[in-house]
């Protein structure tokens, strides 16, 4: 798999957050948005996805029918790089339980405890 398929840009212009939320309208919801995204992803060119690095906690957003196994685990490593590179060592990372990357994420990373009960979502704590 090469990198050159996978690509993470900082979000700084209107034209790039409005071609984020038009795909994230197309294939998740006609009136969501993604949470504070400050980079997208693309994948081929095309917006596959939107990290949040401006929280205390990481979100991720991704198009299910484009990324796969191995894509998350690559957007989890440079993730990781771009958190190491502003100095940031221990995140938390939210993920709802009905997510196909929850089993990754719970094989991988320490669930914080007092998420156990929530239906909706589990945080998980990364530690670079």
């Amino acid at each position: 798999m090469s990198l050159d398929r996978m690509r993470v840009e900082r979000i700084n212009t209107p034209e790039q957050y409005q071609e984020l939320l038009e795909k994230h309208r197309e294939t998740h919801s006609p009136t969501g948005r993604p949470l504070f995204p400050t980079h997208m992803i693309r994948m081929e060119g095309e917006v596959v996805g939107s990290l949040c690095l401006s929280s205390p906690t990481v979100h991720m957003s991704m198009d299910k029918s484009k990324m796969k196994v191995r894509d998350s685990l690559l957007m989890l490593n440079i993730m990781d790089s771009l958190m190491i590179e502003n100095g940031i060592k221990n995140y938390l990372f939210a993920c709802e339980e009905t997510s196909p990357y929850h089993q990754i994420l719970d094989k991988r990373l320490r669930k914080i405890s007092g998420t156990d009960g929530c239906q909706e979502f589990h945080l998980f704590k990364r530690e670079l």
